[in-house]
């Protein structure tokens, strides 16, 4: 029987990155093991385009998961992205390399959360990244992920108007937005070198990493549960090929993302006491907060159809210009965010249509997890329960208030034939991934624009719908709620169901370490843990949660045995 010195659940964000930092010390034997398949350090080349061609390669995913993303008598559900494979979601994402702001982290301080405050995470953004593009104490030169901007081209049609309006208006133009944190416009930092992705398999699980003798990787396991001797994590269960192997070790390290790791702790024994008992789990240690606390962003897609046939290329990487700004509800700060995409999906007609994206970027809206049933091949309920905190409904019709200024600017109407919200239909879903079928579909409507460009109008009647009542300056609470619930769509950044706190609050899941409450040896390292979503993208917070929680293990959790 072999006893590994740690087991990594989950290859994602940050899974590849404890793997390969706990296996840098030769004498420890480190097991990596992945739901998902393993394509390699190399990657294929749909994860390497700096256009992410992979979130739209339904066999990176999750088969089957879905959410709902309001609750109520008018519930709405959807389907959610969420990679299964090494390198998880940063091999899949849109690769926005977006810290958050110096609020988001002194505000976990505030909560009690000590050494998270900006102070004590900027080494650990440093340390993860090499930027392209600054050279100052602000930022890393020597880190595993390369972060690069991009500049203005003729191509960028909607992204170089917004940009000259923003200017035209007198907003602030913010040269790095990953050190200054007032509100204004910005081109957007990606996570690539300019020309590849670099996702977290690509970055931390290099040719030679994977050759050190003391690491090991499984792929296509999943992970049943922890098991447990008393209150002290032993090793785990997970099923291969249909049938459940057991692997050991005395430390365990859950990093499967703020989905799966409150299911497979509530599989484990640990979560609210009633739940599991009425599951028939025996309850290990109740932890409340397991599974509550669900947080992500709400956006809603303005659409823009473009003049002409200029588009952005997939050569390029989607996003360029973002701004952030203040709604003013409730105090809000840096609470909306607006990031314009030069095409909407990967074909020809998504390259007839940019996006303007209005997104909430500090909800106060939260939702929950739960299981169905104790097998790891049943998927969790999940509800995000969007728009259930009025402040999120104002804040939300606000943003748009400002998105359909932009809209009617007219530079943007020099470039846009027609704008509106962007429509999620039988249609539209059919053509969001990549097959044989939307292939020739977008050769065919390509070669047909080329022959007659006017039926570029009554073909994206089917994409676009026109601006509801409800997102109108003077219409009234009900007509607003409405019209967001229907049109609310989810960003993939959900955190929070296994949150970091302090030990006396009955929602806390983890300690500062990521080492969970009532137990020992089990330590989590993933979104789950964070307890708000910041005001960003959360790859690279995850990332950067990831390398600080390595230093801590090793200090706190091996250094005491040596």
């Amino acid at each position: 029987m072999k006893k590994y010195d740690a087991i990594v659940v989950g290859a994602g964000s940050a899974g590849c990155v404890m793997a390969s930092r706990l296996s840098e010390d030769p004498s420890r034997q480190i097991l990596l093991i992945e739901a998902g398949f393993d394509l390699g350090p190399m990657e294929s080349s749909d994860i390497r385009s700096p256009y992410p061609m992979s979130a739209y390669n339904s066999n990176y995913q999750w088969k089957n998961l879905n959410a709902n993303i309001v609750s109520g008598s008018d519930v709405r559900s959807c389907s959610i992205p969420q990679a299964k494979m090494v390198g998880g979601c940063s091999a899949i994402n849109a690769m926005l390399a977006l810290r958050g702001t110096s609020d988001d982290y002194n505000e976990w301080l505030a909560k009690g959360i000590n050494g998270w405050g900006w102070e004590d995470v900027l080494p650990y953004f440093k340390k993860m990244e090499t930027d392209n593009d600054y050279v100052n104490e602000m930022h890393g030169q020597n880190g595993p992920i390369f972060i690069s901007r991009q500049t203005k081209n003729k191509n960028r049609q909607i992204g170089n108007a917004f940009a000259d309006i923003c200017q035209e208006r007198g907003l602030n133009y913010i040269n790095d937005v990953n050190s200054d944190f007032r509100n204004g416009f910005f081109v957007t930092p990606m996570s690539t070198d300019g020309f590849n992705r670099y996702s977290t398999n690509r970055a931390y699980l290099s040719e030679k990493v994977r050759s050190r003798s003391n690491l090991k990787i499984i792929s296509n396991a999943l992970c049943e549960k922890i098991l447990f001797e008393e209150k002290v994590a032993k090793g785990i269960s997970a099923k291969i090929e249909n049938k459940f192997e057991t692997f050991f070790s005395d430390q365990i390290i859950l990093s499967t993302g703020a989905i799966q790791s409150p299911a497979i702790l509530m599989r484990s024994g640990i979560g609210e006491s009633s739940q599991l008992q009425r599951l028939k789990i025996p309850v290990i240690v109740n932890l409340p907060g397991v599974g509550k606390n669900l947080q992500n962003h709400g956006v809603i897609p303005l659409g823009i159809l473009l003049r002409g046939n200029n588009i952005s290329p997939t050569t390029q990487p989607a996003a360029f210009i973002g701004m952030r700004a203040n709604s003013g509800i409730d105090g809000g700060t840096s609470d909306l965010y607006f990031s314009l995409w030069d095409r909407s999906a990967w074909h020809s007609l998504g390259g007839q249509i940019g996006v303007l994206n209005v997104v909430l970027h500090k909800p106060s809206s939260t939702g929950s997890i739960e299981l169905k049933s104790c097998d790891p091949e049943s998927l969790p309920l999940i509800d995000f329960n969007f728009l259930s905190d009025d402040r999120d409904v104002l804040r939300m019709h606000k943003g748009i208030q400002v998105a359909l200024g932009f809209l009617g600017d007219p530079k943007m109407k020099n470039i846009g034939l027609k704008f509106g919200l962007i429509k999620l239909n039988a249609v539209t879903k059919q053509l969001i991934y990549r097959s044989l079928i939307t292939r020739l579909i977008s050769w065919l409507f390509e070669l047909i624009l080329k022959i007659i460009p006017s039926i570029l109008n009554p073909l994206y009647d089917i994409a676009l719908h026109s601006i509801p009542n409800g997102f109108l300056p003077d219409a009234n609470i009900k007509e607003i709620k409405k019209a967001l619930r229907s049109a609310i769509l989810l960003q993939y950044h959900q955190v929070g169901t296994c949150s970091m706190g302090p030990e006396n609050s009955k929602m806390s899941v983890t300690d500062p370490t990521g080492r969970v409450y009532g137990v020992n040896g089990l330590t989590i390292v993933d979104a789950s843990i964070l307890p708000s979503v910041p005001r960003g993208n959360t790859n690279i917070p995850v990332i950067m949660a990831a390398e600080k929680i390595a230093d801590l293990f090793k200090e706190k959790v091996w250094m005491q045995k040596i």
